[in-house]
Formats: C-alpha cells, structure tokens, sequence
C-alpha cells in the first residue's frame, strides 16, 4: 500500500512538475529576429514587427539569394547556389557544368531564396523547387512516383536562403 501511494505521489509531482515547465515555455517568447522590434501584445505576449525608428537593433536589410541548376547534352549537371543574382547563378551551374566535363551546359532552373530538388527517375529526371529543402524533395518524389517511374532516387538538393546584410 505505503509504495503505491508512493509511486502515485510521484507520478503526480512528475506530471505537475512537466505540466508547470510545458506553460512556461509556451509563455516565453525569444527576441525578434534581425531587422524587427520587439512590440507589446494585448494579451500581454510581445510580438515582433517592422524595425522602430528609435531601436538600438543594427540596421540592415535582407539580401536575395539565387541558386541555378544546369545540364548538357551527355547529361552532366552544375550547380550554384547563394549568388546575389540569377546571372551570376546561371553563368556559375553553367560554369560547374563544363569543369566536370559537360558539353553545351545550359541552365534549366533557377531559384530565388528557396531551395532545388532533382530527383531522377529511369527515363528522366523531376526537378522541384519549394521553400524548405525537404517540401523541394518531398515534390520532386511526388512528380517523379505520379509520372510511373520507378526507382525515383534523390540526385540533389540544394538551397539558397535570403541572408541579413548589415548597413
């Protein structure tokens, strides 16, 4: 009896103890990402919003990323990612093309602070771009399974996010 009452005793102090630790992490919020100000909410949570005029926060902006994929006639790829522009993406998979030994690379996908899946089938390959590299994948596979192909494998995936530049 005296250890059963034990053990609830502290099944119960566990569970108040998981329970007062799961309502303060909800209630806690961390401080705003860069180039936001912290604002005070009506339920009393702060949220986070355009930068104050009066904020000590570094000034700064966030800066595109592009990434491009290309290929060439015998089936070599390139890749670039984390360029400040499309050309200089496209020129740089085009580039990556040629030095692994590809012959007339052209780029055929470019991206924009995102990410670039290529999944290959048998007969071709799907490419998918998305915001996370995961959903890029999880798409390409999708194209890939919904066209008939077997044996869709994952080729690559790159991204290419947005970062903070400061002023």
């Amino acid at each position: 009896m005296k250890l059963t009452m034990k053990i609830q005793i502290n099944d119960f102090l566990l569970f108040f103890a998981l329970l007062l630790c799961s309502n303060f992490a909800q209630a806690q919020v961390g401080p705003c990402p860069a180039g936001m100000s912290e604002y005070p909410g009506s339920d009393g949570i702060p949220s986070c919003g355009p930068l104050r005029q009066d904020s000590d926060q570094p000034r700064g902006h966030w800066q595109d990323q592009w990434g491009a994929f290309a290929t060439s006639d015998d089936g070599t790829t390139g890749w670039s990612s984390s360029q400040l522009s499309e050309s200089i993406a496209t020129d740089g998979a085009v580039s990556n093309c040629i030095s692994r030994g590809g012959t007339h690379c052209r780029a055929t996908s470019t991206y924009k602070n995102g990410c670039i899946a290529l999944v290959n089938g048998d007969n071709m390959g799907y490419p998918s771009r998305d915001v996370t590299r995961e959903s890029a994948i999880k798409s390409a596979m999708k194209s890939c399974k919904k066209s008939g192909e077997n044996n869709c494998e994952l080729f690559r995936a790159e991204c290419s996010y947005a970062k903070w530049v400061y002023d």
